[in-house]
């Protein structure tokens, strides 16, 4: 029972190649990017990133996809 076989495992949209846990509503993020005159801050809804080994309590299965062979 790993994140790659739970329902709530996906793909980031804004990331190829990293995968986030869609169990609850994206958390708000603040990020630090250098700014003439100082530091700005720019807010971020962010899903909670994964690995496909990963594991946790709220694991459920994902469907199984039927394919139907002509």
């Amino acid at each position: 029972m790993t994140c790659a076989d739970c329902v709530y495992f996906g793909l980031n949209p804004r990331d190829a190649g990293v995968f986030v846990c869609r169990r609850y509503p994206p958390r708000s993020q603040g990020i630090a990017l250098p700014a003439p005159g100082g530091v700005h801050i720019q807010i971020l809804a962010l899903w909670p990133s994964v690995t496909r080994e990963d594991h946790c309590g709220e694991w459920e299965a994902a469907p199984k996809v039927i394919s139907k062979n002509h």
